[in-house]
C-alpha cells in the first residue's frame, strides 16, 4: 500500500520518508488519512470485492436464516476457513449491516467453563444482498434451485 503510493519507508533512523521527489516526513494520522481516502469505496454498506471465503460464509448463514447463534468458531468449523479470515469477514458484515451481534450471558458461558461467545444473526438486509450477491456470482446454480 505505502509502495503504491510513492512513499520509500527508510527505516528506524531519523532519515524522513520520501515520497516523488519531496521529502516530507509523514506522522501517522496522515497515513491513516492517506489509506482511507484510497480505499474508500463510493458505497459503506456493500462490498467493494467479494472473496470465496466470504461468499462461504454467506452460504452458511444463508442456509439457516433465522438462526441467532452462530458464533466465530462454529463458522470455522463448518467452512473450514482460518478464524482470522472468518472474523474478520464478520467485521465486516457487520460494519456493512448484514449481521447483527450480541455477547453471550456471563452465567452461561460460567455455567459450560468457557469464555463468553459473541453470536451472530443475519439481518434481513443481509440476507437480500447476500441472495443478491450469490446468485450473481453463481447464476446457473440457482436457477436450479427451487424457489
Amino acid at each position: 500500500m505505502v509502495a503504491a503510493l510513492g512513499v520509500q519507508w527508510r527505516g528506524r533512523g531519523a532519515r524522513p520518508l520520501q515520497v516523488g521527489r519531496a521529502i516530507r516526513q509523514l506522522i501517522l494520522a496522515q497515513i491513516r488519512s492517506i489509506v482511507s481516502f484510497v480505499t474508500a469505496r463510493p458505497s459503506a454498506n456493500k462490498p467493494g470485492k467479494v472473496t470465496v471465503p466470504m461468499l462461504r460464509i454467506l452460504d452458511l448463514l444463508l442456509s439457516q436464516p433465522s438462526r441467532d447463534d452462530w458464533f466465530a468458531l462454529q463458522i470455522v468449523r463448518d467452512t473450514e476457513l482460518g478464524s482470522g479470515t472468518v472474523v474478520q469477514i464478520l467485521f465486516r458484515l457487520e460494519h456493512w449491516g448484514w449481521v447483527v451481534s450480541r455477547w453471550e450471558d456471563t452465567g452461561d458461558a460460567r455455567d459450560h467453563r468457557r469464555p463468553r461467545r459473541k453470536f451472530y444473526r443475519l439481518t434481513g438486509t443481509g440476507a437480500r444482498e447476500a441472495k443478491q450477491l450469490l446468485s450473481g456470482a453463481f447464476p446457473r446454480l440457482f436457477r436450479l434451485l427451487p424457489a
